[in-house]
This record gives C-alpha cells, sequence and structure tokens, in this order.
C-alpha cells in the first residue's frame, strides 16, 4: 500500500522551483507514494491557479496558503506560521499523511509543531542550500540579530529531529553536521535534475531568432533565472560587452521573471539595442535557450553559496549551450572542471572575464562542443538521476 507523503515550501511570487523541480521528481516518485503539496506564497491568484492545474493533471493533490505580509513581512510571516499550522495539522489529519517533508525553515516550524500531535509522522527535512546564509551575505541579515537566531533554531531542532536531512551538494553536509556527528548519517545528497526529453535542441533556432530580431549567423549569449546581487548581473554584463568588443554581430538575452531588477542606474548603463530583456512561460524556455549559442552562469562565490546546486547549468548543458561558470558555488567546480564545453571562472577579476570572453570567441560555432554539452548533461543533470536519489532517501524512512 502506497504511503501518503506531504511536500511543504515557502516561496516568494516569481519563484517556480515548485513547477519546474520538485513536480518532475515527484511525479516520478508516484509509482511508489501518493503525493500531496502545500504551497505557502504571496504569489498571485493567476498563478495560484495555473499551479493547480498543473498538479491536478499530474494526479498530484495541491493547497495553498496566502502568506500575510502586513503589517511588516516579519510580523506576517509569524502570524502565518500561527494559522499555517492549524492549517497543517488538519489536512495531515484529513489526508492520512505518513510522511511530511518541509522545504526550508519556516515549512519546518510548522511541522515541528505538527509533530507535538502527530507523533507517529515520518519527517525528511529538505535542507536545500543554506538560505539563512545566503540572507546574511546577500540581504544585510544580521547573525547576530533576533531575526538569524529565531530562525536558525527552526533548521537547528528540524535537523535534529528530521529522520531524514537531503541537501544539494557535500560542502552543505559539512556545515549543518558541524558539531552533531551523531546525527551526520541521516544526511543524503540529492541531484537537480531536468528532463532530458524537455530541456533539448527543439530546432526551433530560426523561429525564435527571427521574433526577438536576432540574425541567424550572430553569436547570442543567454541567461535565464533570477536576478539578485548574488547573481552578478555586472560581471555578466562585462563579459558581453568583452566579446561584443572583439566581434561584430553580438547579443546577450536575459530570460527572469524579475525584470525590474534591472530598472537600476547601476545597469541600465549596460543596457543597448542588442542586450534583451524577457519573462516568457516555464514551457518555452527550452526554446529560447536552444536559439543561444552559449550561456552564462555566474554567481558571487561567497560562503553560502556552497550549498547551491545552479539547476540551469543543467538546463543549459541538456539543450548543447557551452557554459561560463563561477568557481566555488556547491559542486560546480568539480562536475564541470577540465570539460572542453566549460568554462570555470576561478575569480571575477577583469583578467578573468576577459579570458571568459575570449574562450566564447573560440567556441561558440563549434558543433562537437554542443554534443559533449548535452552528453554531460544527461550524465549530471537527469531527471532519472533526481529521482533515484530521492528514493534512496525515502528507503531509510523504514
Amino acid at each position: 500500500m502506497k504511503k501518503n507523503l506531504l511536500f511543504i515550501c515557502w516561496d516568494g511570487p516569481q519563484v517556480n522551483y515548485l513547477e519546474g523541480l520538485f513536480l518532475p521528481i515527484f511525479v516520478g516518485l508516484k509509482r511508489s507514494y501518493n503525493i500531496y503539496i502545500i504551497q505557502f506564497s504571496w504569489a498571485s491568484t493567476e498563478k495560484v491557479a495555473h499551479l493547480s492545474r498543473v498538479c491536478e493533471s499530474a494526479g498530484i493533490t495541491y493547497a495553498h496558503f496566502h502568506v500575510q505580509r502586513r503589517p511588516h513581512p516579519l510580523l506576517g510571516s509569524l502570524i502565518t506560521l500561527y494559522k499555517g499550522t492549524k492549517f497543517l495539522q488538519d489536512f495531515v489529519r484529513q489526508h492520512q499523511i505518513n510522511i511530511v517533508m518541509p522545504r526550508s525553515t519556516f515549512p519546518a516550524a510548522m511541522v515541528l509543531n505538527v509533530l507535538h500531535k502527530h507523533s507517529h509522522l515520518k519527517m525528511i527535512f529538505d535542507a536545500d542550500g543554506l538560505p539563512l546564509e545566503e540572507r546574511v551575505d546577500f540581504s544585510g541579515l544580521n547573525p547576530r540579530g533576533f531575526q538569524y537566531k529565531l530562525l536558525k533554531s527552526f533548521e537547528t531542532k528540524a535537523i535534529e529531529r528530521a529522520d531524514v536531512v537531503i541537501t544539494r551538494t557535500n560542502a552543505t553536509v559539512e556545515f549543518l553536521a558541524n558539531n552533531m556527528p551523531a546525527i551526520k548519517s541521516k544526511f543524503f545528497t540529492v541531484s537537480n535534475g531536468r528532463d532530458i526529453n524537455f530541456f533539448k535542441d527543439n530546432h526551433t533556432r530560426s523561429v525564435v531568432r527571427s521574433s526577438l530580431g536576432i540574425p541567424e549567423e550572430a553569436l547570442m549569449l543567454v541567461y535565464a533565472g533570477s536576478l539578485g546581487p548574488q547573481y552578478c548581473v555586472s560581471e555578466m554584463m562585462h563579459i558581453y560587452q568583452e566579446v561584443a568588443s572583439q566581434m561584430n554581430n553580438v547579443y546577450l538575452l536575459i530570460l527572469t521573471g524579475n525584470t525590474a531588477y534591472l530598472d537600476n542606474s547601476a545597469f541600465t548603463k549596460f543596457i543597448d539595442e542588442r542586450v534583451l530583456v524577457k519573462s516568457v512561460p516555464f514551457q518555452e524556455v527550452p526554446s529560447y535557450l536552444a536559439a543561444a549559442d552559449v550561456a552564462l552562469a555566474i554567481r558571487q562565490p561567497s560562503f553560502s553559496m556552497k550549498g547551491v546546486a545552479p539547476i540551469k547549468i543543467g538546463e543549459y548543458l541538456l539543450t548543447g549551450l557551452p557554459v561560463v561558470a563561477s568557481a566555488g558555488i556547491g559542486d560546480t567546480e568539480a562536475i564541470l572542471k577540465n570539460k572542453s564545453c566549460c568554462f570555470v571562472l576561478k575569480n571575477h577579476k577583469q583578467e578573468s572575464l576577459q579570458s571568459a570572453a575570449s574562450w566564447i570567441g573560440e567556441v561558440y560555432n563549434k558543433s562537437t562542443l554542443k554534443e559533449e554539452a548535452r552528453a554531460l548533461g544527461i550524465k549530471e543533470f537527469s531527471l532519472e538521476n533526481s529521482i533515484k536519489t530521492y528514493t534512496m532517501a525515502l528507503r531509510n524512512l523504514n
């Protein structure tokens, strides 16, 4: 008899990890588990309705709980925690949940409260990245302040109580299990995979380029994903400008749900008629990637980035794109180093950015590198591999 697994996440309005990353994995796990999802977010009604339809079509039960943002985001979040715990308790009882899988700190805090009345539940804590340290590095969170200490206590208690803890990198395991050697055995590293039949060269290059006004023979760079201080927009723009100074007919396409981030004097000085910024539905992303020649995956190598497994690198490689990526980001360097289809930036100094630009000019039209990129993507970033790693972690609940 299948067990009932409940995944609980807390997402901002522009995040599409649930649809893009987790749903395909959960569909693969449905052979062994009945999957339920509760998403806490302040996304629009339209986005919630879209996710509900997508989950329903996949045979997964989806519920949404609105995150309060007033009178202050932190206070609103605490109010949501209180109300959300009751909602979660009722959901667990109604659907006879056997396994709870909170992703990150706020969901973990609610689950810990629920476990007081439902101690029979098994718990997998999805410690995805190092979110608190990331907020210290990039959002100004004070590591000695009340908010950090409160959230850190949630995280620590979740790790101690969980039957299994899943992470995305080996560095995360070392950090979170520090001074707690007795619990290190409950950690499992899982992978962020993509459907290799979805992310591929779908031969729509000419159509997409025509819609963007980009000539067929032009060199097209692409970045797809979130924008923020850790995503190194200035460095990305510098590489684009350096390539453009060496060659004619160079374009940069930025695909993001946060286009407003670039409406800033720090970035508008870089924007010209050949820098295109678009927000497209998830289903269309592979077509736009496959229309490009080289992808950029540049991130600030701070301490918190040791816990990150950039899923975009997998998308790039699977669509046959050579990649420029930063060292010091999770296990990225170990996977990409010495691969002819990848250029690993040792640092973000001017000399390194120029070297990356020169490499782009040398490799962008080599068909053999596109084949190598696709093969590497299949080996390291397939959905099938992700499902296997999740299945292994789940087996340790028994």
